[in-house]
This record gives structure tokens, sequence and C-alpha cells, in this order.
């Protein structure tokens, strides 16, 4: 199955009768829905094309396979065949927690606390997922979610720790992390309910672990 017959396949599930809130899980404990994250193996591989220059965005796509399950992924470069990795479905039942006390690296490339992530994520629970995926003004479908460019930067990436974990959650857009958007992101006003989250985290050192929070910019209506 293709990355593209993923998307084809999102796009045509509400005319072919599904019901989106079907396709997002709730965890175990019931208060979060699950995670995807990158592979260890796929982080080992996404490490090394990024020191080759090779990573030049990040963008998760929304997908579903075969079994009608959502099937999110990762693009990474210029193709979304060949440039593309598949997520792992990976039940959380909430958000790694931050018991160093030193500042971690990746902080500084990220938007977003770790209050505001969890809150972010809880608050997608008990919404209409038929409505949540559609953006508030046009109601057009959404696709894909893209990340700030430092998320890139071959320094961030490459050097984050093969033990790191790399996760997406889907939880709601506020104002309150919408209030100073990315420069050159508009029509704000426009965004769908649904929105894709990223959590870095790695141990530093012995007792001391970094994670770093960000939010997406959805498209439609910023494509």
């Amino acid at each position: 199955m293709t990355f593209q017959d993923r998307i084809d396949r999102w796009l045509d599930y509400k005319a072919g009768g599904g019901d989106y809130a079907d396709l997002f899980t709730k965890s175990g404990m019931g208060d979060f829905f699950a995670a995807y994250r990158v592979s260890a193996q796929d982080l080992a591989a996404l490490k090394g094309l990024s020191k080759a220059g090779k990573v030049n965005r990040m963008i998760l796509h929304m997908g579903i396979d075969e079994s009608n399950k959502l099937s999110p992924f990762l693009q990474y470069g210029d193709s979304v065949e060949g440039d593309a990795m598949l997520l792992e479905l990976d039940t959380q039942e909430g958000l790694p927690t931050l018991p160093g006390t030193a500042p971690g690296k990746t902080s500084n490339h990220l938007h977003i606390t770790q209050k505001q992530a969890d809150e972010m994520i809880k608050g997608l629970w008990g919404k209409d997922l038929n409505k949540a995926v559609l953006t508030k003004k046009s109601k057009e479908l959404v696709r894909k979610y893209s990340f700030r460019a430092d998320l890139n930067d071959q320094e961030l990436l490459g050097e984050l720790p093969i033990s790191s974990r790399v996760h997406f959650w889907f939880g709601i857009y506020s104002a309150e992390e919408l209030s100073n958007p990315p420069s050159g992101v508009g029509q704000v006003a426009d965004f769908p309910v649904l929105n894709a989250l990223l959590t870095l985290f790695h141990e530093v050192k012995e007792g001391t672990d970094d994670c770093s929070y960000d939010y997406s910019v959805p498209c439609p209506p910023t494509c």
C-alpha cells in the first residue's frame, strides 16, 4: 500500500460511510488518545539523514490503512513516497514527565509547555471528531500538519540520543497557543479543532530528563 493510497483513503473515508470518531482510540485508562511514535530503527535512520542534509521538512500526513485503521505517517523530504516513514501506535496513559531540573537543549526550539500540551490532548475527548477534522470556516478536511522548520535543524535532530522518544499526539488548538502564531502563518481563525502535537523526550544524564512539546500548522487552510 502506497503512502498516497493512505492519504486517499483518509480523504474518501466519510464519503464511504466512515465515522472519523472511530479512527481515534482512547488509551487503556480512557483519559488520552493513543500516541504515534517514530520507531527506534526509523529514528536512527532519520538521524543519519539529518546529518546528511536530507531532512528539509517535518510533515505529519493523515492516512488510513487497508484495515480502516488510522495510519498517520511522517514526511521528512521532498517526496511523499520516497521520503516518508510509517508511525507506530503507542498507547500512552499520559505525557512524559520532566523530573529533572536542568534546562534541555531542545526546549528552545519548541513552542508550548507540558501543561499546555497535556490540556490540549485532554481537550479533544468529547469533541465531535467528524466536525473537528474540518476547517472551521471553509469546512475542508484537514490532510496534514507541518511542524516548525527548527525541527529540521541538523544539530538538533542529529544529536538526539538514540534512546530518545519521538511521539505525535492529537489534541485541540487553543487561543493561548495561537495568540502569537509563527511568522507567516495566517488563517488561524479557520484552523480545524483537531491539532497534531509533537513531543521529544530523552534522558540527558542520570536523574535529568529533557522533554519538549510543539503544536503544528494544519493544511488546509495553511498549505
